[in-house]
């Protein structure tokens, strides 16, 4: 929540609106935390970290388990999820087998939704694909493409998408020896 709309509201409350951006830090249950981290996490200051936790564990929804250690008693509030789209080149070699599962899991571990597609090292397939990830409104498209012709066209698509909402984002290496990579800011 920005400080300018909370100034604005005449019927938020302060104290309510820093009670669940520090409620916001836990996100896992069982997540136990120190101090520090909650403090960071939250973006409050140690002090009123402090003492919003003292009240928050007097009131049965936070529990002190170590010294300077928390745990939320409450079920952690869902976090946006992120929405990612990921077309490989093909799925035939073993270095783009590994990348996509790299990919699957690190997604998993994050949280984040992955839409995995396959372009079957074809330029037709690779452009209905971009086609689909952008319909999906997926948040950032990842693209393994090596084709010099088709990375543009796929591109093109992703940055029509970008204008139209702001939350879609496109990187795509342009060659995969390639360090230069195209993004289009939200």
């Amino acid at each position: 929540m920005s400080g300018e709309a909370s100034a604005r509201d005449p019927y938020l409350v302060k104290s309510v609106v820093h009670a669940s951006r520090l409620l916001s830090a836990f996100r896992s249950s069982g997540e136990a935390l120190p101090l520090r981290e909650i403090a960071t996490r939250s973006g409050l200051p140690k002090s009123m970290a402090f003492r919003l936790l003292y009240t928050l564990e007097r009131c049965g929804m936070v529990d002190k388990v170590g010294e300077n250690l928390y745990r939320c008693s409450l079920r952690p509030f869902k976090q946006k999820l992120y929405r990612l789209g990921y077309a490989a080149q093909g799925t035939d070699y073993q270095f783009s087998k590994e990348v996509s599962l790299s990919l699957e899991r690190a997604a998993a571990a994050e949280g984040v939704e992955l839409i995995s597609l396959d372009n079957r090292y074809n330029p037709k397939i690779a452009q209905r694909n971009a086609d689909i990830l952008v319909r999906e409104k997926v948040d950032l498209v990842i693209e393994f493409q090596t084709d010099e012709h088709v990375a543009p066209i796929v591109a093109a698509k992703c940055a029509k998408r970008t204008f139209r909402s702001s939350r879609s984002r496109c990187r795509i290496p342009a060659r995969p020896t390639s360090a230069r990579t195209t993004t289009r800011p939200a």
